[in-house]
């Protein structure tokens, strides 16, 4: 599945208020996605997702 950055907002959003998502293709396959909170409780609440 090829995620886009609109499923990354969609699937981090309920954790709180997204400042900005960056994606980089790291091989054909595999992508990396950095999402930034406006603030710490957001990443906080995203950390208990993995």
């Amino acid at each position: 599945m090829d995620a886009t950055e609109k499923d990354i907002k969609e699937f981090f959003s309920f954790s709180g208020d997204i400042q900005y998502v960056e994606m980089q293709r790291e091989t054909d396959s595999t992508k990396t996605a950095y999402v930034t909170f406006k603030n710490t409780q957001g990443a906080d609440t995203a950390v208990l997702l993995t």
